[in-house]
């Protein structure tokens, strides 16, 4: 199975589009979707499962709540995921934060933190 095949859910997607004060400091969020209905396939993992592989070629995180988004996804670590949803709009997960963004070969690896 094709990661693309995978992807039955569907994101929201936010950018904080935030101006600078005069002072050069960041002024209010001003979140603006960027994104409706981006294929996608997430998990959600435990707290207790979580642990560090690493590895000679790359370290692995496991238990960790991700994410796979097709490889031509507009999304940065400055973003924020607002939902996800199932094909029938039932609301899987809510506000999680992008922590890092791996390209794979046919799609992207995103890593998510719990919006606390």
């Amino acid at each position: 199975m094709g990661a693309r095949q995978r992807m039955t859910m569907r994101a929201l997607i936010e950018r904080n589009y935030a101006s600078k004060d005069p002072y050069g400091q960041p002024g209010p969020p001003d979140w603006q979707i960027i994104g409706i209905d981006i294929p996608c396939y997430a998990w959600h993992g435990t707290v207790a499962a979580r642990r560090t592989v690493i590895g000679d070629q790359q370290t692995v995180m496991f238990g960790m709540p991700g994410a796979i988004f097709p490889f031509n996804t507009d999304i940065s670590e400055k973003d924020r995921i607002r939902s996800i949803t199932d094909r029938l709009g039932n609301e899987l997960f809510s506000m999680m934060y992008i922590d890092a963004i791996q390209r794979r070969r046919d799609h992207l690896g995103v890593r998510l933190r719990d919006y606390a």
